[in-house]
Parts: structure tokens; sequence; C-alpha cells
């Protein structure tokens, strides 16, 4: 027997049983040893197929994570596991040359909606997602262009729109919305959220969203503060209005006016799982766009909206 192997396949084992002066020996392959590469056999029995996926199946097992407060990020989002579902499996691979896998999600204890209200700055990081998220205040002839990208790229973003624009520019807002593309909240009028009472930062966000139910678009889920300025009022105030407070953890700096190889570069060095990456309707966001969902993708990275990414959705 080769020395040194730690698998059943190294070698056979054998045992001897001494009968009559006679030795027997039996060379046998416990079932164990089986490689997850090996597939189901036609003459394999219910027993064995139900066996062989049970082994497997607790290898793929991987673990919920549950959202949880960081002291540099603030509140990371919750993720799925992912679990085997071993009945359904059986039952896809009993006529078929090949395992073939069902899969079943294992929710986490803990989520965003039960963690103590705190802002998001990125996805979980084992989320293989990141968003764009666009706020609109100003250039909304830069629009047209951005959806158009997005549509070629089959891409959703996250658009923040402030309540004022959107009192004047209700068609865009429309079209954004019915393009498929997320509508947040930022905010009435574009002032530093911690500078103002407690009522008078409610008063901001819930104009803006009665100004989105007047145009039957869904009330925001998400809050991005103007010029990402917030306290801790800030935070509770958006909670009661059922809308999580975001900010990112990628910053274009569009509005500097730089050139989309700029942005191209900023974004390049920065791209993580779960990144949130701050946009504006300028003309370098604008040319960047479409070489920045060119990168996220070739780097196996999927784009979704805000609501997506921060879901414990895998």
């Amino acid at each position: 027997m080769p020395k040194n192997k730690r698998t059943w396949r190294s070698g056979m084992l054998w045992s001897g049983l001494i009968t009559g002066g006679v030795v027997l020996c039996v060379l046998f392959e416990p079932f164990s040893a089986v490689a997850p590469s090996h597939l189901p056999k036609a003459h394999d029995t219910d027993v064995s197929l139900r066996a062989r996926i049970a082994i497997e199946a607790k290898r793929q097992v991987r673990p919920a994570i549950d959202a949880r407060i960081d002291p540099i990020w603030h509140a990371i989002p919750a993720l799925d596991g992912v679990a085997v579902d071993e009945q359904k499996t059986y039952v896809a691979s009993r006529q078929v040359s090949q395992l073939s896998w069902v899969y079943r999600p294992v929710k986490p204890a803990i989520t965003l909606a039960t963690v103590q209200p705190s802002p998001v700055y990125r996805g979980n990081p084992q989320k293989k997602m990141v968003a764009f998220m666009i706020n609109v205040a100003w250039r909304e002839e830069l629009l047209p262009t951005m959806l158009a990208t997005l549509k070629e790229h089959n891409v959703k973003a996250t658009f923040f729109l402030l309540g004022s624009w959107l009192r004047e520019n209700p068609t865009w807002a429309t079209m954004l919305y019915e393009a498929g593309h997320e509508i947040g909240n930022h905010a009435y009028s574009h002032r530093n959220m911690s500078t103002l009472a407690a009522s008078e930062q409610a008063t901001e966000m819930r104009r803006t969203q009665k100004l989105l139910h007047m145009l039957n678009i869904p009330p925001s889920a998400v809050f991005a503060p103007p010029s990402g300025d917030y306290n801790a009022v800030t935070v509770q105030e958006a909670w009661k209005q059922r809308m999580i407070t975001v900010l990112w953890s990628i910053d274009t700096i569009d509005w500097k006016t730089p050139d989309a190889a700029t942005i191209v570069s900023r974004v390049r060095h920065s791209l993580h799982p779960g990144a949130l990456i701050l946009m504006h309707p300028t003309t370098g966001a604008r040319d960047a766009l479409a070489s920045l969902i060119r990168l996220a993708k070739n780097q196996h990275l999927e784009l979704g909206t805000v609501s997506q990414l921060l879901s414990s959705t895998r």
C-alpha cells in the first residue's frame, strides 16, 4: 500500500479471515472513497444515489452571514447561505448521467431590518455585485445618453432624486422609473442634514416621498443625504419612513468635471465586491459609464440596484 496517501483511493484495504486453515482475503474499497466527480450510473440503486448526494451535499453547504454593525463600515448587510435540496437533487438526477444539483437558500437570522439603524456604505463583501448610485439634482439633458448606455448593457441603477428637481422635472423621473431603474430619495433641498432639526430632516424626506407618490412611483426604500452629510438623527428619521440611509464606498468625484479616463481609473483601483459607486449626471460620468460597466463585468461582478445589492439574496 503506498505510503503517505490520505485518501481511500490510494490503495485497496484487505481483511483476512482464517477458515479451516485457509486465509481468505477480501479486498474492498469503502463507499466514502467515491470522489465528487464520480457520477451516478443507470444501475445505481435509489439508496446508492441518495447516499452519494448526501455525502457531497455536506461539502457544498455555505452558511448564512448575519448583518452586523462594523466599527468602520457601519451596517454590513446579511447574505443568504446555500444548501443542497437533497430531495429535488435526487429527483433531478435519477434519469441523467450526472448529479444535477438543486440548491435552496438558507436565510440569515439577523438582517438590516433587525439590526440597529445605521448607515450603509457598501454591500456584503462576499456578494459579487456592485451598484451605481446616481444623484440627480441638475444636468437632466445628460440622462438620455446614460439611460441608453444602461439599456444597451442590460444594467439597472438607482437614481437618487432631489425633491426640488423632481418637482420641476416629473417627466424625467417617470422616464427613469419606467426604464426599470430604482428611484431613491435625495431629500427635497440640497441642505446639510446634520444642521437641521429632526422635524426639518423628516420634512425634507417626506416631501420627496410625496412627490414620488403623486407620480405613481413607489416610495423610496433608500435615502442618500445630500453631500453625504448626516447625523444619527438623519438615520433615525429615514428609518421611521422605512428607508435605509446609504452612502458610498467609491466616489467618482465626477462633480469636479474630470474626464472619462480619470473616472475609470479611479473606479478600477478601488473596485470591490459590494461596492456602491457614487455618480452624477456629468459629461465625465456619461462618457465613462460603458467602460465602468465592462470593468465590473470583466471582474465577474454583477450590476444591480442599491436595494438589490443590500438584500441578502445571493
